[in-house]
């Protein structure tokens, strides 16, 4: 019989086994801890980074709608002359039962007495004073917006309301028409706002893969968060999300991780690449996304009136395009605005099949299209782009359960030797496109700089426009001709 193990000899070996187990264990637990501790530093500089451009990117897609709406020739005609508050709950219907509504209430503020002239909303229990939607801070907002120039931009911020906190987008209304231009001393603004209640905020958790996103002071409960500011600084947003930190030196699952400590060392550094890696994937997305919200038109995706003016200034030699949509009001007056919609983005999806990679597209809002044409040698593409879209409109469109025919009426500016400025080939192209229209619509007009000097131009435009067809058919070209 073998002989047995003194109970000095097990002593020797089980205690020393059990006391490295044990320091193996608690160091190993202290070892998570502090990686844990050192992802969720660094995953929360990532999440404030997300939440950052997340919110970043709503304000640049909000602001660019308030600005396309703003600068738009229908809406001075309806705010300044006609103050039709039928086109104005009509155009902009506010609903917070939307999938993703950009905004719930929307109004049109009087620069001169600051009284809420127009005023639209889906958020219940809104009204329509001022101290209502902008709490104390609308001279503040009107402030900046007075320091920019007449048509350059809008301005988006946070504010705290009476009704809670909210993003607004406001832009002086403007129209280039001397007809339209405002009648008073100060202009009328169109504001847009949204409500960043648990909807919206449960919408951007989603959307950039933040958990829990919430309105609330920072460091509560064990969570994060952080105080959103911009450059305006009327109000800081309070922004708060879950923190998915665990102390294991601290409470009982220390001894149920211990057994498998060493493994666990090994999954955590892998899970913690794995985890960096996608945070560091989805900040890269998310703000890809933004950059490209700010530039594009969110519902035809054609690039949009911010992305134009960049392109504009740089604008040398080439062909600048200006098409208008014949009779659009009359398709959203009898089919309602979901088709009229829904013809914007045929036209605009037509359009971009027909440049061939030689023209850029844009919408710069309502029914109003621009096609660039780089380089000196792009007359020939311009004419033919045109001469294409106007056969290609002239189709009635499929547009759900019914046909809806349309037209288009084109006007081109081409730049020669002189040099003309891209935003003069703009008005040019405008002028043309005008023309086009008083003589009949569905067809396009052509300004040629080489044929006409340069400080003619702007009175052959004047002239051209009263006219219902050209008399000078060297520096006007007609599709009929």
């Amino acid at each position: 019989m073998a002989n047995k193990l003194s109970p000095r000899i097990w002593a020797s070996i089980i205690f020393p086994l059990i006391l490295a187990i044990l320091v193996t264990w608690i160091q190993s637990a202290q070892l998570i801890n502090g990686l844990v501790a050192l992802s969720d530093k660094s995953n929360t500089a990532h999440t404030e980074k997300l939440v950052r451009s997340a919110f970043a990117a709503y304000k640049t897609r909000i602001s660019a709608y308030a600005y396309d709406n703003a600068f738009w020739d229908d809406a001075a005609r309806y705010v300044y002359l006609e103050r039709n508050y039928d086109w104005f709950s009509a155009t902009f219907p506010t609903s917070t039962s939307d999938e993703d509504p950009m905004f719930n209430t929307v109004a049109v503020v009087n620069g001169n007495n600051n009284q809420v002239e127009f005023f639209h909303s889906g958020y219940a229990g809104q009204t329509g004073a001022i101290a209502d939607l902008f709490g104390n801070d609308w001279k503040k907002l009107k402030s900046a917006l007075d320091q920019k120039e007449e048509g350059s931009g809008a301005i988006s911020t946070f504010v705290n309301t009476p009704k809670g906190e909210a993003i607004v987008a406001a832009a002086a209304i403007y129209s280039s028409n001397p007809e339209l231009a405002k009648k008073e001393n100060q202009p009328h603004y169109m504001v847009f706002l949204r409500y960043i209640d648990q909807s919206f905020l449960s919408r951007l958790s989603q959307q950039y893969a933040i958990e829990g996103l919430t309105l609330s002071s920072p460091d509560v409960g064990g969570r994060k968060g952080l105080m959103l500011i911009d450059e305006i600084s009327l109000h800081a947003l309070p922004i708060m999300w879950n923190s998915s930190q665990k102390d294991f030196a601290s409470n009982w699952e220390l001894w149920r991780h211990a057994l498998t400590s060493l493994a666990v060392t090994l999954t955590v550094l892998i899970g913690m690449a794995v985890a960096n890696f996608r945070s560091l994937l989805n900040i890269e997305r998310s703000e890809k996304k933004a950059i490209y919200d700010s530039a594009h038109d969110s519902l035809t995706g054609l690039g949009n009136r911010a992305a134009f003016n960049q392109e504009i200034d740089n604008f040398k030699n080439g062909a600048v395009l200006f098409a208008d949509l014949d009779r659009f009001k009359a398709v959203n007056d009898q089919y309602g605005h979901k088709v009229g919609d829904l013809l914007l983005k045929k036209i605009a999806q037509i359009m971009s099949q027909n440049t061939h990679g030689s023209g850029k597209c844009y919408r710069l809002g309502g029914d109003e299209f621009v096609v660039l044409f780089h380089g000196k040698e792009q007359k020939q593409n311009a004419v033919r782009f045109a001469s294409r879209m106007i056969e290609l409109v002239k189709t009635p469109f499929d547009l759900g359960e019914m046909k809806v025919a349309a037209g288009i009426s084109i006007g081109i500016a081409l730049a020669g030797e002189n040099e003309v400025s891209g935003q003069s080939l703009v008005h040019l192209a405008d002028e043309a496109m005008y023309c086009a229209k008083n003589a009949g619509r569905n067809q396009y007009f052509v300004f040629d700089s080489t044929d006409v000097p340069v400080k003619k131009l702007k009175h052959l435009s004047k002239v051209m426009k009263k006219e219902a067809e050209p008399k000078n058919s060297l520096a006007l070209r007609s599709s009929a001709a």
